[in-house]
């Protein structure tokens, strides 16, 4: 049997799901192109951008200090293979979107993120959606990434999530 077309066959339509859960919460507050979500002690900045979104900062309210690294990687990466070329391609959170939305936090505390039609028009039917609940019990902040593939050229062959890289303190 071909690795390749069965991997494209587990992969087609399916819908995958990831959960993060980082020790933040309680707060939000959101402008047009930016929405914070604030902790008693953090403050953690997300920036709509043209192509995508991306955290823009992560501070420690009581010093000011910023805690996220300057070369932070996107919040996330999907790699995607094509089915019969076993090409590569990468979709990430910061880039390659024609759709990016961030929606008003609802009663329960969750906001939703969602990626919409890529901009490499060979990606059409892959979409994202990323959750963001605040968690009171937990004192955290959960993230979930569900990926949409209504592909039928494209398989997801490797999910990274979350990706964020802490400034050195020391």
């Amino acid at each position: 049997m071909n690795t390749q077309t069965n991997t494209h066959r587990l992969n087609k339509y399916h819908t995958f799901i990831v959960r993060a859960i980082l020790c933040l919460c309680v707060a939000s507050t959101a402008s047009a192109d930016r929405t914070a979500v604030q902790t008693g002690e953090m403050t953690l900045l997300l920036e709509k951008a043209e192509q995508g979104l991306r955290v823009l900062s992560l501070k420690d309210n009581a010093t000011g200090r910023e805690l996220l690294a300057p070369d932070t990687p996107s919040l996330f990466g999907i790699e995607l293979r094509h089915a019969k070329s076993a090409e590569q391609v990468t979709l990430a959170a910061d880039s390659g979107w024609r759709r990016v939305e961030i929606s008003d936090v609802d009663a329960s505390g969750q906001r939703v993120l969602t990626f919409q039609e890529p901009a490499d028009d060979r990606l059409k039917g892959i979409s994202v959606e990323v959750k963001l609940l605040v968690s009171s019990a937990e004192n955290a902040l959960i993230w979930d990434l569900q990926v949409t593939n209504n592909s039928e050229q494209w398989a997801i062959w490797q999910i990274v999530f979350p990706q964020v890289t802490m400034r050195y303190m020391g």
